[in-house]
């Protein structure tokens, strides 16, 4: 058996590459690294976000997946005016017909393309279910000094966001209604 010396075996692991125990991904888009979500969490790295949708392009880490289903303009490929989650190898928007393989992102509830909050259910959908049961006034439906807010917190280019902010802990149903104080000296509140 021939015998290496340790000046050659040092030689021999410095030149063979570390071989990583878990594959290393970035995300396609903002190239940070991501990990399956089977993967455990590495111990002691930096912070590695979990890829929640492989694309074409490559796995997605849930800040661009969410950007990506909340961006509308006109496909680079059928030029039609909708969600344009996809991306071209240069750069540009593609939507979900287009864009290959990207999922289905029609609401069943109002038939509109976008955000899925709920299974099936778009964020805007959502969003109003749920300042429709905040700002009930008891009689289902809203009062008209609150349909304003209403309509313009529903109509925000991101429903995300304000479902986000009304799960808020310093959001209680309390403080987007008027106070307690004002509710009893206001007519039609009971």
């Amino acid at each position: 058996m021939p015998r290496i010396g340790l000046a050659a075996a040092r030689r021999a692991d410095l030149q063979a590459p570390p071989t990583p125990a878990v594959p290393t991904l970035t995300c396609a888009r903002c190239r940070r690294p991501v990990r399956r979500a089977t993967q455990p969490a590495p111990q002691g790295g930096g912070r590695v976000l979990v890829a929640v949708r492989h694309w074409p392009e490559g796995p997605l880490c849930s800040n661009c997946f969410s950007l990506a289903c909340e961006t509308y303009g006109q496909c680079e490929g059928c030029g039609a005016h909708r969600l344009v989650p996809g991306l071209t190898a240069t750069g540009h928007r593609l939507c979900t017909d287009c864009g290959g393989g990207l999922g289905d992102y029609i609401c069943t509830r109002c038939g509109r393309e976008g955000w899925r909050q709920e299974i099936g259910i778009c964020g805007r959908c959502v969003l109003t279910e749920h300042l429709s049961v905040l700002l009930d006034d008891g009689s289902g439906t809203i009062r008209a000094e609150l349909q304003p807010f209403f309509n313009a917190v529903c109509a925000m280019g991101r429903p995300r966001s304000g479902i986000l902010w009304l799960n808020k802990p310093h959001v209680p149903p309390n403080r987007i209604m008027p106070w307690p104080s004002v509710r009893a000296g206001a007519p039609g509140w009971a």
